[in-house]
């Protein structure tokens, strides 16, 4: 079993992108697949993990990657149950989900695999609310995280984690020193990494993320 495996979870049923009918405007219906600079973005994430990760989800994206890079599950439209199914993979020191429908900067996906703490999380914080792209847990963690995501299995997203996380395991330093360094196990994407939700959004936000993204990949 290898020491610190990565899991990009690419499962959802794309309830709200279907809602915009993607079809119309020449959009796949699985926005995992949405093309990036003219290849999907799961296959993009896929290629900037030097292909070390393993693909979580529905049994075309194999057509993408190598079958035995590709996991299909049982109950592919939930999340938490998604991560349970992949118990049996999850590394020997740390396993780090990565959600599938986000558009990565390099720095940002960097910073998502950095093995460090007990847990560590990668968000943004947007009109209110806070948008989770990245989970990576210590080992030490695997009882804690199986018991919260089967808690949460009816819901299916990883809504509470955060608080919950804070408060079964709380950081017991200022937050003066949690950003001199850098301690704090919830970091916040400084640059144009973004998730992929709606037809409206990518529409609206997907050509700048594109020309980013080509900028990076060239």
């Amino acid at each position: 079993m290898p020491e610190h495996v990565i899991l990009v979870m690419a499962q959802g049923q794309n309830n709200r992108w279907l809602e915009g009918d993607p079809s119309a405007h020449g959009l796949p219906n699985r926005k995992h697949l949405v093309s990036v600079n003219g290849r999907a973005n799961l296959l993009r994430t896929f290629e900037m993990l030097n292909e070390a990760a393993v693909i979580v989800g529905w049994p075309e994206y194999a057509e993408l990657v190598s079958l035995d890079r590709v996991v299909s599950l049982a109950e592919p439209g939930i999340l938490a149950s998604g991560m349970l199914q992949t118990r049996e993979l999850w590394g020997s020191k740390r396993t780090t989900f990565l959600l599938g429908d986000v558009v990565w900067s390099n720095a940002s996906l960097a910073e998502a695999l950095l093995p460090r703490g007990s847990w560590r999380m990668i968000v943004r914080e947007q009109h209110g609310s806070s948008e989770r792209y990245s989970l990576s847990v210590s080992a030490e963690m695997y009882d804690h995280l199986s018991m919260f995501l089967e808690n949460n299995y009816h819901t299916g997203r990883l809504l509470d984690i955060r608080r919950w996380f804070s408060q079964q395991f709380p950081i017991q330093v200022s937050a003066r020193v949690s950003r001199i360094y850098n301690a704090s196990p919830v970091r916040e994407v400084k640059d144009w990494t973004d998730d992929v939700d709606t037809v409206e959004e990518w529409l609206r936000h997907g050509p700048s993320m594109c020309a980013m993204a080509k900028r990076e990949d060239d």
